[in-house]
């Protein structure tokens, strides 16, 4: 057994132990009670973050449901039942009002997200979606562990254009105007043209890939198990600059101004100059840092495996607070429908609503 799957089996212990009621809202008390506003306890752990609109948070516990949940009651308005549990994010379409959710078995769901129906199904035999969707336009993009890339009609769940590609699909793809990025567990940055599926461009590294793709602009950014964060030309695949940790790189790159945030495997929190990939600085966080930063209002926000959840200052990296959770803070913070909360989803079974 792992060390990550011992770790996990103590806290599922504890988690059995402790919870007895399937939902509880409850006030913070605490030492630590001045960030919590409130949190939501459910009986089984979150491994993804929740989804939002203006009104609702959505999301995903490890009992095979998802939930609807109103943002200034807190009540849950609608509960659907899944055919197992999904480890990725879902997705909220703003233009359909429809959320997308897929899960390990080949399994992609519409979701009306007022009613909590489901509008379409579709179901693959044989394929593991483990990356989770990305939605652009009127068409879903998602790939998959036996490495194929599908590109879905976002309205009926009909195909639009497959492409086997040469390694697994891990994490969600990024896409831009013109193409759509995928990185794969045998090391390719990959850029394929949106219209016709043709590669374009690729970019290949020595070592296992599973960081989700990050464009911004003329920029692809990506982390890679070599110990490097990547910035790469969205337009010809030349590299244009790399940052070297101490350990591997899975988190989803954070870009705010000339500012590029990510964490690692060496327990750090780093950001770096967009266009040289100079360092600025480095946060110490105690753990694996497996959870996507969040970038709002100059701070950045980012969760461990030491059961926190950091806020550190944009600019400076100095430590503006820390908020201890039940366990791990793996799946990334995101902000509430005002705009300033920041919701961070822990491994307890407990969503956690930060003020900033």
């Amino acid at each position: 057994m792992s060390h990550r799957s011992q770790r996990r089996f103590v806290t599922y212990g504890t988690i059995a132990v402790a919870l007895v009621v399937p939902f509880v809202f409850s006030a913070w008390h605490g030492r630590e009670a001045s960030r919590v506003v409130w949190s939501f306890q459910t009986e089984q752990p979150f491994f993804s973050a929740p989804a939002i609109d203006a009104e609702r948070i959505y999301f995903v516990s490890a009992d095979q449901q998802l939930h609807g949940l109103d943002w200034q009651s807190r009540e849950v308005l609608w509960t659907l039942g899944l055919p197992e549990t999904p480890r990725a994010t879902p997705v909220y379409d703003e233009s359909s009002g429809d959320l997308f959710l897929s899960t390990r078995s080949g399994v992609l769901m519409c979701i009306d997200a007022l009613q909590g129906t489901v509008r379409w199904q579709l179901h693959i035999p044989g394929l593991r979606f483990r990356g989770g969707p990305t939605v652009s336009g009127d068409t879903l993009y998602l790939g998959c562990q036996n490495r194929w890339l599908y590109a879905i009609a976002v309205d009926d769940g009909s195909l639009r254009w497959k492409r086997f590609m040469e390694g697994p699909i891990l994490r969600p793809v990024a896409v831009d105007a013109e193409r759509v990025y995928v990185t794969t567990y045998k090391g390719h940055l990959i850029a394929i043209d949106r219209v016709k599926a043709e590669e374009v461009w690729r970019f290949v590294v020595p070592d296992s890939v599973m960081s989700w793709p990050q464009v911004d602009g003329d920029l692809v950014l990506f982390g890679s198990h070599d110990k490097h964060l990547y910035a790469v030309d969205a337009a010809t695949g030349e590299e244009r600059w790399r940052h070297r940790t101490w350990h591997e790189v899975t988190t989803r790159p954070a870009v705010m101004g000339n500012r590029v945030v990510f964490g690692s495997w060496d327990h750090h929190l780093i950001c770096v100059d967009r266009d040289t990939g100079r360092l600025r600085w480095r946060h110490f966080m105690r753990d694996v840092i497996e959870s996507s930063p969040l970038i709002a209002g100059g701070t950045v926000y980012a969760g461990s495996w030491a059961g926190a959840v950091d806020a550190v200052d944009l600019e400076t990296g100095h430590l503006r607070w820390t908020q201890q959770t039940g366990t791990w803070v793996t799946a990334p913070p995101v902000l509430a429908p005002d705009g300033r909360t920041v919701l961070a989803a822990s491994e307890d079974g407990t969503l956690y609503a930060f003020a900033p």
